[in-house]
Order: C-alpha cells, then structure tokens, then sequence
C-alpha cells in the first residue's frame, strides 16, 4: 500500500490558499497536481501530494513558514475516525495511546509514538514516505498541528515542555517565537512534542458523548486488519532505530509474538522485515544527511549502524552516491 493520508488536509490547503487572497489553481498546478483532484476529505492521496503543495506554496508566495501557518489556520486538525476513538477518552495519556494505535485510520505515512524519558514524555511524530523526501515544510506543519489538537483538547493556554525537530534550524527564532510562544530544539533525534509527565493525568476540556456503536464496530475490527500489522511494525522500527534496536526478534517481542510469526505475517503480504528496515533506514539517513549538519558517525548510529564506514557503504548501495555526496548536492542545489 502506498504511503497515503486522508483528502481532508489538501482540502484544508485549498481553503487556506483562498484565505491567502491566492489562486489554489496555479499553485496546485505548479506541484503537477490536478486542482479538480481534490473532492472529497476521506479520498487518500499520496503523501507525496500534500508535501510537495507545501514546498511548491512556500517558494511561490515566499512565505517560509508557510506550514507553520497553514497549522494554526486548520487549528484541530480533522482526523476522521481517528476522533471517533478519542471521544471516550478522559486524560491526555489516554489520548496519546489511543493515537499511537489508531493514526493510520487518517495516514498510513505518520508515524506518532509515545517515548518514556522518564520525566518527560517524548511524542514522536514522523513522516514516512515512498520516495524518502525531506521537507521542512511537512515537518513544521504537521508538529504545528499535533500541538493544535493538543491545545484544543486541554485549552488555549496548554504549552508543550519542548518542541523537537530532526532539520537544522531555517527560520529566525522569532517566527517560531511567534507561532509557538517558544523556541524549539533542531538538529534532535526526533520530530516530536515533549510533555511533563504530569501532562498525562490531565482531564480533557472537551466534552466527550457517549462512545457510539460505529466507533465501536471500527475498534472492533481495526487491529486484525493486515495494513495495521504492517504500520505498527514499521512505528516500532521508527521507535528502536535510534536505539539500535531494530531487530526481528526486538520488535516481534514488542508486539508479543515470535520472531517467526513476525516473518511469517510479513510473507503473507509479500513483505520481509530487512525490506521494511531498510525502507525507513533509508528515510531518516537522507533526512539526517541532506536538512542537518550532524557528522557522519552520529548519523550512523541514529540509523542503527556501529561504524561510519559501515553506514558509508550502506547509503552508497542504497542513495547512489556517498552521504557526503549527497549533502554536497543538497547545499548546491539549495
């Protein structure tokens, strides 16, 4: 299955366009994507569409936090059945479960992970996509958005601990100043949220009804369906890469079965785990060689690899071309 998210946000983009005083036509065309295209909030669209209406918005209106705008503009988020499961939720903690389970029902691409610091917690958010591009746009927007439904769960004047990014810092301080009310970090292992501890047990502001029979014939059926397989391997591979944990037999025990169960139900798709690995190697060592200035032998082992030299000849094999390489072209082409 390609890597998708629901119409609802090109929708969302169309509308802010307007909003702007734009021409959505021209900008859709300039990213070679048809405006009569965008119909329907739950058609899928390739993630690659809205990522690229971002990049291709932001050089046209020269506006560089152009995502960072389009956030704040959408406020909640429209999550489409994903807000069916939070609406019997009462504390953030269970919101932050319940999304880490249940997130592919709006993008099979976004992966959100809850990571246990001890007094914080980090909420990974990561963008997972088919062709392994970087776009700071993206990154921005959809942090913004996770901090805005978080706002709109426990109010206004909710701050996070931190704001986490993997890129190096583009914008002044005072346009994140302006759009977050603080400054996050770059250069992080994560794109993420972080939250105190104490944030977890906080009741929501907004008033949940009854959870009804369809939100509960979707939970029924939504964790034996094989694509939900497929993502929460590929959110545990997201979460243990860093830790050099990314092995067959880790994240089998993770989900509670066996190493061959595991290949077993991989085969059944026509998938392996090695595939699925390499797959998102691939997507954080670009990230972290093109958007940073991180060495090589710190970029190696955020992708699970002990030696540079190791890594080296991976990304050769894999990109094409050395990460040195591959970042010198990045920066000429900038």
């Amino acid at each position: 299955m390609s890597a998708n998210i629901r119409g609802t946000l090109v929708l969302d983009f169309k509308r802010f366009l307007t909003h702007l005083g734009q021409d959505p036509a021209k900008v859709f065309s300039a990213a070679g994507y048809p405006l009569e295209s965008a119909l329907d909030r739950d058609t899928r669209v390739p993630v690659e569409v809205p990522t690229a209406l971002l990049e291709t918005a932001a050089r046209m209106l020269d506006m560089p936090d152009f995502g960072l705008r389009l956030a704040e503009f959408r406020q909640m988020p429209d999550l489409g059945p994903v807000a069916l499961f939070l609406r019997e939720k009462e504390t953030l903690g269970d919101v932050l479960e319940t999304i880490a389970q249940a997130f592919h029902l709006h993008s099979n691409a976004l992966y959100l992970t809850n990571i246990d610091m001890g007094d914080t917690i980090v909420h990974a958010i990561e963008l997972l996509t088919t062709d392994h591009r970087l776009s700071r746009q993206s990154a921005e927007m959809i942090v913004a958005g996770v901090r805005e439904m978080f706002r709109w769960i426990l109010g206004p004047d909710w701050r996070p601990a931190g704001i986490l990014f993997r890129h190096a810092r583009v914008l002044p301080e005072r346009t994140y100043l302006a759009h977050f009310g603080q400054v996050p970090e770059f250069e992080q292992e994560y794109n993420a949220i972080v939250l105190e501890r104490a944030d977890l047990s906080l009741s929501l502001k907004r008033a949940a009804p009854a959870f009804d029979k369809d939100a509960r014939a979707i939970l029924a059926d939504v964790q034996s369906a094989p694509e939900v397989f497929l993502y929460r391997v590929r959110q545990l591979i997201v979460l243990t890469l860093g830790q050099g944990e990314a092995r067959a037999d880790r994240i089998a025990g993770l989900l509670g079965i066996d190493r061959r169960t595991l290949h077993r139900r991989l085969s059944r798709e026509g998938l392996t785990f090695s595939g699925l690995l390499h797959d998102v190697r691939r997507e954080f060592a670009q990230q972290y060689v093109v958007s940073t200035d991180r060495s090589m032998a710190e970029i190696a082992l955020l992708v699970g690899f002990e030696s540079p030299a190791v890594f080296s000849r991976w990304y050769r094999d894999a990109m094409g071309q050395t990460p040195r390489d591959s970042r010198a072209a990045a920066r000429a082409g900038a």
